[in-house]
């Protein structure tokens, strides 16, 4: 077993890395990072659905999607992730839960026992600590989770506040939980202290072998996918689900309800959802729409269309 520990908080760069673990190299691994302030979706998740683009925008969040499933998360610099990368018998065998035990483990040894959820989330008090997601890649397995040490919570509870009910779509949702932190548990706690006390542990305890990016070789590697893929527009944003987004839109002081069905983030119909006998310019909105990307948010690349019309305004402001 390797435990390799990242200097980077670049959550493209840390993700892109789990990838580049899993599928080019061969051994056992525990990778440990710590993520700046992001929000990270599921690889089947549908990013406009799942975040609170307003709030985010505002706290220069970063937005991001995983390569393994499950639902959306926040991460901090007081939340500590763990990755368990493993070579499989077969893929048969392969056992999410088995990959908490080296957490459950050192977690008894700071005098933490947490309940186990039957979707393997660890609670302390009732309270969720850590949460789960698992990928398989031919022989090889990544179950990676995360840890609530002295997360800002409130932060934690805005940013994943979307609005699911504008969404028909089939994507995996995410599953609310009430969270708590570790610092509650064990106070003055912090993601430095117990980094340090899991290397210790591991090392001592597991025998584990102390390795990094430059021994593997692995760190351009890293980054190239990092930028290619994980900070991409169309991975963020274009590999969600087809889905029917629905909401209104004042115009000339009556309210129109409409829809747009969005595939790979390309607007593929737009139809206003009324009886009202609506005039020309609205229909050139909504035609002009057809084949465009349709993302949320304001902060990355704003779409020259939405800038420009008083449809664009309304959902920009949603």
């Amino acid at each position: 077993m390797k435990l390799l520990i990242s200097d980077c908080h670049d959550p493209y760069f840390n993700l892109a890395a789990e990838e580049v673990l899993l599928k080019e190299t061969t051994h056992d691994l525990i990778f440990l990072y710590s993520n700046n302030p992001c929000v990270v979706v599921g690889k089947h998740q549908i990013t406009n659905k799942e975040i609170n683009f307003p709030f985010v925008a505002t706290h220069n969040i970063q937005i991001a999607r995983r390569l393994s499933g499950g639902g959306a998360v926040y991460h901090d610099p007081g939340n500590l992730n763990f990755s368990v990368i493993s070579t499989l018998e077969s893929v048969e065998t392969f056992q999410a839960s088995a990959a908490l035990e080296p957490l459950i483990s050192f977690l008894g040894t700071q005098g933490i026992y947490p309940e186990r959820s039957e979707r393997n989330d660890l609670l302390v008090n009732g309270g969720k600590i850590s949460g789960n997601a698992s990928h398989v890649y031919k022989n090889r397995s990544l179950t990676h989770y995360t840890l609530l040490i002295n997360s800002d919570l409130n932060i934690l509870s805005q940013v994943l506040k979307g609005h699911p009910e504008r969404f028909t779509d089939k994507s995996v949702a995410s599953n609310r939980t009430r969270v708590t932190s570790l610092s509650i548990a064990l106070p003055g706690t912090t993601p430095h202290q117990l980094q340090a006390d899991f290397t210790t542990y591991f090392l001592s305890e597991r025998k584990a072998i102390l390795t990094d990016f430059a021994e593997n070789g692995l760190k351009a590697r890293i980054w190239h996918l990092a930028k290619e893929k994980y900070a991409s527009i169309d991975w963020i944003f274009s590999y969600s689900p087809k889905y029917i987004y629905r909401n209104s839109l004042e115009w000339k002081g009556v309210l129109l309800p409409f829809s747009l069905t969005v595939e790979r983030n390309c607007i593929s119909r737009a139809i206003i959802e009324s009886d009202i006998k609506i005039d020309e310019d609205i229909k050139l909105i909504f035609n002009s729409l057809l084949n465009r990307q349709f993302i949320l948010n304001q902060f990355s690349e704003p779409l020259q269309y939405l800038n420009n019309s008083p449809l664009g305004r309304q959902l920009l402001a949603s």
